[in-house]
């Protein structure tokens, strides 16, 4: 399993200081990429800001670890939205008819076009451009889509709910990514 050090991880200009990283890592030289993950000293969003570094996770690994993330967004944002178009879209991109980034844009225009009439549905744009990301998905679009899926929870919750609600679903979302990334790094094992 593949581990970093204290100077690897600044080499990628985290916005901590090199003696707060070495606090993270307590009298270890090395942690693994699932010991960073269970940290809970660092917080969620920099646990998934490390995550989408160059070369941190396998291509693989990185690759499954947003469809995951996209899909979930996609399930609860898009799948059930009341925008038919997008639904049908939202099916299709889950049964693997239709993951073309053109199939993704056109929903998320819709999307947004019902929006503007219905802000209940903020929420699918955002899944659909992750999707859209994902679709043509390699590591530059890793750490967009990751954010974009988690704006999406963010989005479709801050419209019905009051602010508090909506950091908590933030939040939440990047807690259940940084769990499903857990799973997948100990499931390839």
């Amino acid at each position: 399993m593949k581990t970093l050090t204290v100077k690897q991880v600044m080499i990628f200009g985290p916005c901590y200081s090199q003696e707060e990283i070495q606090e993270f890592f307590g009298t270890r030289k090395r942690l693994s990429i699932v010991e960073i993950l269970r940290l809970e000293t660092v917080s969620a969003v920099d646990k998934i800001w490390l995550m989408t570094q160059p070369d941190v996770l396998s291509t693989d690994v990185r690759k499954k670890w947003l469809d995951t993330i996209v899909t979930r967004a996609v399930t609860d944002h898009d799948l059930h939205c009341g925008i038919e178009s997008v639904e049908k879209w939202a099916k299709d991109w889950l049964d693997g008819t239709d993951r073309t980034a053109r199939a993704a844009y056109r929903a998320a225009y819709r999307a947004a076009y019902a929006a503007a009439r219905a802000a209940a549905y903020a929420g699918a744009n955002a899944a659909a451009n992750a999707a859209a990301r994902a679709a043509g998905a390699d590591a530059a679009y890793a750490a967009y889509a990751a954010n974009a899926a988690a704006d999406a929870a963010y989005a479709a919750y801050r419209v019905t709910y009051a602010a508090d609600a909506a950091c908590a679903a933030r939040t939440a979302e990047r807690g259940f990514q940084v769990d499903d990334l857990i799973a997948l790094i100990e499931a390839t094992k």
